[in-house]
């Protein structure tokens, strides 16, 4: 009975010591390092995980953006964008306008290093369908916001391959303290008189006039064709494309008016197409030129070479009376690239640039005349009859015109004017020149 008792007792203590041992391993340590704890802290680890990565800022969208507007200029616009859109990033490249634009561009395009916003021009809308490289825009959110000349003239096969917000408008920017010391009390009214007055200045010791010719729009020569032809012949290239007429049948005349009136008695001469634009604001602002040739872009420009400036900008007069035409068109319009892979993000920017809100920046920073059906921007008070001039269509860009071989015509013209100007052609060589441009 004893040593079944002990045996009992025994066993009862080896369970018991087993037991204290389990609870010991089991229990005692728990409030440290129990398996609860560890499951505990499993779970809280995604959520740390993702509470990381929420804190991280959310990732950026890059855009290629080329165009020619200074790079100062542009980083004030990108920066109003980012204010609305902080997760697009636009990476601005620029070349100047026009030819070296147009052949940095084309470089890019062929060689597959594309931006994925750029210019879509009259110089090169023709080359840019052909090869496919503009996303049709007709059906994005803002087309319908577009001035529906802008949307005619950027269209082709019914696509519209650029939008543009607005219309330049360009034309005589001249010196009123000029004019004052030279006797001149008003604008010319006739190209007679627009010559008596370069004349009237050339004798007070001051250069009375300043043009590149490096372009087809801001070219006093087309100004001189839109008040003496289109003024009167305002269907004279729809006659060409019929074959009813040629280029020569318009041009000759206003070319052989243009040199005997400025040419040949040195107004324009090659020391004046060769002034940098920089130089001819800079002397018109401290009184040193008469007049050059200027835009919506030129008021902002003068206030910073000397706010002090007197001046205004006119229309080119025609030989008769009241035919006062500016330049301008539609402005550069933004293309996206058919094969970006951002077009999300491309087509932001794009509504951003062309509704309201765009608009009104660009205004601020560029001085573009918006016509957008949300936004009208105000003309400067220096532009003088140019709002009108708008309005009533008397704003004339040959490119707008030269639906075909738009930029043959372009480089034929600007090229062969200048020889004129430099005497190695005559004004019947030069509008010949057009029907045989190839």
């Amino acid at each position: 009975m004893v040593k079944a008792g002990m045996k009992t007792i025994s066993l009862v203590l080896v369970v018991i010591l087993s037991l204290g041992m389990l609870l010991s391993g089991c229990g005692g340590k728990a409030p440290a390092a129990s398996t609860d704890t560890g499951k505990t802290e499993v779970k809280q680890e995604p959520a740390k995980e993702k509470e990381k990565e929420a804190a991280k800022p959310a990732a950026k969208t890059k855009i290629k953006v080329f165009l020619w507007i200074g790079e100062d200029r542009m980083k004030e616009i990108i920066t109003e964008f980012n204010k609305e859109f902080p997760d697009i990033t636009v990476e601005y490249s620029q070349a100047p306008a026009v030819q070296p634009y147009l052949e940095k561009l084309k470089t890019m395009l062929i060689t597959n290093q594309a931006p994925d916003v750029f210019y879509c021009l009259p110089e090169n809308i023709s080359d840019l369908h052909a090869g496919g490289y503009c996303m049709d825009l007709t059906n994005e959110s803002f087309a319908a916001n577009l001035n529906d000349l802008n949307r005619k003239l950027y269209s082709r096969d019914g696509k519209l391959l650029g939008a543009s917000a607005g219309n330049w408008v360009g034309g005589i920017v001249y010196n009123k303290t000029v004019f004052k010391k030279a006797g001149i009390t008003k604008e010319p009214d006739t190209l007679d008189e627009l010559a008596e007055d370069m004349k009237k200045i050339k004798d007070i010791g001051i250069l009375p006039f300043a043009n590149q010719f490096q372009d087809a729009s801001l070219n006093l020569l087309t100004g001189v064709f839109a008040s003496n032809v289109v003024e009167f012949v305002p269907d004279h290239q729809d006659q060409i494309y019929a074959g009813t007429k040629t280029n020569a049948d318009f041009w000759t005349e206003p070319m052989k008016l243009f040199n005997d009136m400025f040419v040949k008695p040195g107004y324009v001469s090659a020391k004046t197409i060769g002034i940098p634009e920089d130089k001819q604001i800079n002397d018109f602002a401290q009184d040193k030129l008469g007049m050059y040739l200027g835009g919506v872009w030129t008021p902002a420009q003068i206030e910073k070479a000397n706010p002090k400036c007197d001046y205004a900008i006119m229309g080119v007069p025609g030989s008769k009376p009241g035919a006062k035409w500016y330049f301008g068109g539609p402005l550069p319009s933004y293309a996206v690239y058919s094969k970006t892979q951002q077009k999300e993000a491309a087509m932001k920017f794009m509504n951003w640039v062309h509704t309201a809100n765009g608009g009104k920046v660009n205004a601020k920073v560029l001085g573009d005349f918006q016509t957008l059906k949300d936004y009208q921007a105000p003309l400067d008070p220096h532009m003088g009859e140019a709002a009108k001039s708008v309005v009533a269509g008397k704003q004339y860009l040959p490119l707008f015109w030269w639906t075909k071989n738009t930029e043959t015509l372009r480089k034929t013209y600007v090229d062969n004017v200048q020889k004129m100007i430099l005497g190695k052609m005559t004004p019947e060589e030069v509008a010949k020149s057009l029907d045989t441009a190839k």
